[in-house]
């Protein structure tokens, strides 16, 4: 009787198991595990840039390390949930044509059923986002996934994020810890 009972429940167990990836190292941009859903995400592979920007070469040839930012984690199992952000300088010039070439991204998607698309000013930071769930800023309670660009035109930094979660609220998107410089 016990062998009948302890079959299914060993194999839900084993399907749910939360299995754990971090890392902050920007030199891991990109690398996702291979069970993250944001590898088959096409909204993702074309808000956060191919090569991250985390160092400049200097007047003399030097290389001059920027400050720059990313994480990745993810718990997978049947409820996952996963953060995804990167943010960096960028030169004038630059800076410029990624704002153009995001905004442009985010305009393309238009709100969809539950999907909104808007722009919002939080701290100094501009920020569009493309989302499903609970209000930007807010805590949640429900199952989402924001993807936000944000931009900072008096520092010229620039923030891609993607927040993906199926707990209903159990977990909170990383982008609520961050300091928007209010």
């Amino acid at each position: 009787c016990l062998c009948v009972l302890y079959l299914p429940w060993s194999l839900f167990f084993s399907v749910n198991t939360l299995g754990l990836s971090r890392t902050a190292d920007i030199r891991d941009y990109r690398r996702l595990d291979a069970d993250c859903l944001a590898n088959r995400d096409p909204f993702y592979h074309k808000l956060f840039p191919i090569q991250p920007h985390y160092f400049e070469n200097g007047e003399n040839g030097e290389t001059v390390w920027l400050d720059a930012h990313y994480l990745y984690w993810e718990r997978g199992g049947m409820d996952y949930t996963y953060d995804i952000y990167a943010e960096w300088p960028l030169r004038e010039e630059a800076f410029d044509k990624e704002v153009a070439r995001v905004t442009e991204l985010f305009e393309g998607q238009g709100d969809n059923g539950s999907w909104k698309v808007v722009t919002v000013e939080r701290g100094s930071y501009i920020c569009h986002a493309y989302y499903t769930g609970d209000p930007l800023f807010a805590p949640v309670t429900d199952s989402y996934t924001y993807y936000i660009f944000a931009y900072d035109p008096e520092h010229l930094r620039v923030r891609y994020i993607l927040c993906d979660s199926l707990e209903d609220g159990a977990d909170q998107p990383y982008y609520l810890s961050l300091d928007w410089g209010e």
